[in-house]
């Protein structure tokens, strides 16, 4: 999800909006594999960036399914608390 403004983080999601206040843009990237849902990447750009190009959003969105795959990874091995 692309949020294009501190304005728009505020509508979807006031309480993110008061911890962000200055916040210009912000990108989110699901972290799940299978049922799983491991939480989200979050990332923030400050009002003065451009925005991202369509290249740069791919990227991000790619790597939601890898770190979710690395999250998978490391639960499955026992070396972390479990499963969310």
């Amino acid at each position: 999800m692309w949020i294009n403004s501190g304005e728009g983080l505020g509508l979807r999601y006031p309480k993110r909006a008061l911890v962000f206040p200055y916040l210009g843009a912000a990108a989110v990237t699901p972290l799940v594999t299978g049922a799983a849902t491991w939480g989200s990447l979050f990332t923030m750009f400050s009002e003065n960036e451009p925005g991202l190009d369509a290249h740069a959003r791919r990227l991000l969105t790619a790597a939601g399914p890898c770190i979710a795959w690395v999250l998978q990874g490391v639960a499955d091995a026992g070396q972390c608390g479990g499963r969310p």
